[in-house]
């Protein structure tokens, strides 16, 4: 699965190289060794290329709803997904190449309803894999 392009990102001297190089990237097996480690499969909304609020570029990796496969934690989570937390784009100096990082992480939000005076709200998440991509090389993971 490729990334799609944003409506946002407009391609310049600054950014061709890493539209191309995003563009280029086959996100399936990252979202296959996300299901192996989590033992679970999850299915992926489409990759989308966009621009930060800095100009950068990152990718926006998130699947659909998880809480389905949330057990015993299903009646006190809520908004439960896996999605990409930082990444971005880097020159790497050792091998003179783009590559792509990126910390994958379980997201949700805590819903208590009051039962235990916990305050409901409040994204959290954990991390589930660190992965970065190469040109020459592509997927690597940690």
């Amino acid at each position: 699965m490729k990334a799609t392009l944003a409506n946002s990102v407009v391609a310049n001297d600054d950014n061709a190289d890493i539209i191309e190089f995003a563009q280029g990237i086959d996100f399936a097996p990252l979202f296959d060794h996300i299901r192996k480690t989590l033992t679970a499969y999850i299915e992926f909304e489409t990759p989308v290329l966009a621009a930060a609020y800095n100009g950068d570029l990152h990718v926006k990796i998130e699947s659909k709803s998880v809480l389905s496969q949330t057990g015993i934690f299903s009646h006190i989570l809520k908004d439960c997904v896996v999605r990409n937390f930082g990444g971005g784009f880097f020159k790497s100096k050792a091998m003179g190449e783009l590559d792509y990082s990126v910390t994958i992480v379980l997201s949700y939000e805590y819903e208590d309803g009051g039962r235990n005076s916990y305050k409901d709200g409040g994204r959290n998440s954990m991390d589930v894999t660190e992965a970065r991509y190469y040109e020459s090389t592509g997927w690597e993971f940690f």
